[in-house]
């Protein structure tokens, strides 16, 4: 009961200690002591009353219940209680509904999630409650947003609210969220989101099971919700409680389709999300996937335009919507737009299981040219895969390739020893550390991958001499991206000085491979040596390369390199260059917004 301590409700000392799952092994002995010597516990997760070893659900319901009655509550919350039991006595079935709503779309970062349990749309909910009205129902409201109660009382004239029956206006926040919690626990019936822990804590207290809202509509009834759904969509913002709630309501509609699709298809959806300015990008993502998977690439231009523009920082979408934009560009025949759609994709989420299969299908198929991406990796993956050239992407769900794209799906984290190992410079900063992080993880990958490449995995505290050893052993004969693997096993031990020579080293031996002496630059700025860095993308500038400029780790870095040696103009210059094809790219947003102050 994480939101409601008993600061300003619960008299006396009442002790709650949190006992991690890590140490649960180790705590058993101690606990089954506190229970054996009588200890009064009480325990709930945001599934339901936890079911100890020795008792059944309905014997952990009654007890957590039970628990809650015995605590030694304040006079004004008895009287709250008290009050509200007093309320709900009578003939009446007191039917209390949790709308979820505040938290979910109230916030920018919120209300663009896809939150697929915790937002049900309103269209739901009447399509359940219009059904249950009758003359001995009694509906009570719960909702954190005043708005949306005074909405669906508007609708429902009979029904209550639950800061109507509790009557706690002026007592403190612990007491109201606590009295609406006994309150909706004194309701007959709970209907509520399918992901609610307010609700299922409100339904342990007195033995209800909470019913979630979707349940109650036959596949008829979702039908006509969906329906009306989709018609509230075409009205626009204007038609929902906020911008949050009609991005909630995308998505949402976006989860249910199937039931409207011969209405309103996933493109229309988009389109309608177009016209009003607001969309979100899960939407965006589903809809690119569904334009391939149907052959209709009729609408990847404006798509690929709202992505490009997209204003919320959501990386693990955005990476696959680039992947999704790249794959059809490619389709098309731009290979050159197709190349820089995957550069940004391996930009912003290089550990999707998506974009490591189109960037395989794309590099190690196709023949793709991503001059910052080894080719070799990907040849590499793809022989694992053989995944074929396709128009559409159902090969990646079912017909003879699903088998070996479920291999795949099984092998080492799927990009980890591809990406993070050989092109670690040309993923985002913060993906980069996190991906070094999972990476340094030991993992038997010998009979997967050539044994260079499962030696630099093999890099940890523990494997470190040996492994190093053979990188120096494969790197012997000169080969560019063996010393570069060498570079990076040098950096994973901290030997950074070595590690930025062998680098140097192995753009040489690239017959100056820009690519290679683009990753010397982004180290060469990790590191510290800023004006150095500056001096590698000049460089890389004189060469008047396209994807050099336009690749979103190499503009970042040139641009975090100048900013370095206190050259902010032209600094903000570059990084603009990177914002102008994608707006939506956080890192880049960021360091802008550190140069305004001395611009």
């Amino acid at each position: 009961m994480e939101h409601f301590l008993p600061d300003d409700t619960v008299q006396g000392s009442l002790k709650f200690t949190a006992i991690p799952k890590k140490s649960l092994p180790s705590t058993k002995v101690a606990f089954a002591k506190r229970v054996a010597d009588g200890e009064v516990l009480g325990f709930t997760t945001r599934e339901g009353a936890v079911v100890l070893p020795f008792e059944d659900l309905n014997t952990a319901r009654a007890g957590f219940a039970a628990t809650f009655q015995s605590l030694d509550f304040s006079t004004a919350y008895r009287a709250t209680m008290d009050h509200i039991d007093t309320t709900l006595s009578g003939n009446l079935d007191f039917v209390g509904v949790h709308i979820r709503r505040g938290d979910v779309i109230r916030n920018a970062n919120t209300s663009e999630g896809y939150w697929h349990g915790q937002f049900v749309p309103d269209a739901i909910y009447f399509a359940a409650l219009d059904a249950l009205v009758g003359p001995s129902v009694q509906f009570v409201f719960f909702c954190d947003d005043p708005e949306v109660l005074a909405s669906y009382q508007s609708r429902y004239t009979d029904a209550l609210t639950a800061p109507q029956i509790t009557g706690a206006d002026g007592q403190p926040a612990l007491h109201v969220d606590l009295a609406e919690m006994y309150l909706m626990s004194r309701c007959a019936r709970i209907l509520c989101p399918r992901s609610s822990a307010f609700s299922t804590t409100a339904a342990d207290l007195s033995g209800v099971v909470c019913e979630p809202v979707e349940d109650l509509l036959s596949p008829n009834q979702m039908s006509v919700a969906m329906t009306t759904l989709a018609q509230d969509i075409k009205l626009g913002v204007s038609a929902f409680h906020s911008v949050g709630d009609f991005k909630q309501s995308l998505n949402a509609l976006m989860k249910y389709h199937a039931h409207v699709a011969p209405k309103m298809s996933l493109v229309e959806v988009a389109a309608s999300a177009r016209l009003h300015d607001v969309t979100t990008i899960h939407l965006l993502e589903n809809t690119l996937k569904h334009a391939l998977n149907t052959d209709d690439l009729m609408p990847i231009s404006w798509l690929e335009d709202m992505v490009r523009n997209y204003a919320v920082h959501h990386v693990s979408a955005l990476g696959d919507s680039y992947a999704a934009l790249a794959y059809a560009r490619m389709i098309e025949g731009d290979r050159e737009l197709g190349m820089r759609h995957l550069g940004w994709a391996n930009w912003f989420y290089p550990e999707s299981p998506f974009v490591s299969y189109l960037t395989s299908a794309m590099i190690g198929s196709v023949g793709l040219s991503i001059p910052c991406l080894s080719p070799d990796i990907y040849a590499e993956l793809n022989a694992k895969s053989a995944v074929p050239p396709h128009k559409g992407l159902r090969f990646l769900h079912n017909g003879p390739f699903s088998a070996k794209i479920n291999k795949l799906n099984q092998l080492n984290n799927h990009i980890a020893p591809f990406m993070v190992m050989d092109w670690l410079e040309f993923v985002n900063p913060k993906t980069r550390r996190r991906l070094q992080m999972r990476s340094s993880l030991p993992r038997d990958v010998t009979i997967e991958l050539p044994d260079n490449l499962a030696a630099l995995n093999a890099v940890t505290k523990s494997a470190a001499p040996s492994a190093i050893t053979v990188l120096e052993n494969h790197a012997q004969n000169g080969d560019p991206l063996a010393l570069k693997r060498l570079a990076t096993g040098y950096f994973r031990v901290g030997q950074n000085d070595t590690g930025l020579t062998t680098l140097r080293h192995a753009f040489e031996q690239s017959n100056e491979n820009p690519a290679y002496l683009a990753a010397y630059g982004v180290r060469l700025l990790e590191f510290g040596r800023s004006q150095e860095a500056v001096s590698v993308f000049d460089m890389l500038a004189e060469q008047q390369l396209n994807w050099a400029d336009q690749n979103p780790a190499v503009t970042y870095a040139h641009a975090q390199a100048l900013s370095g040696i206190k050259e902010f103009a032209k600094s903000a210059e570059i990084i603009q260059r990177n914002l102008d094809f994608a707006n939506s790219c956080l890192v880049s947003n960021t360091l802008k917004r550190q140069l305004q102050q001395y611009l």
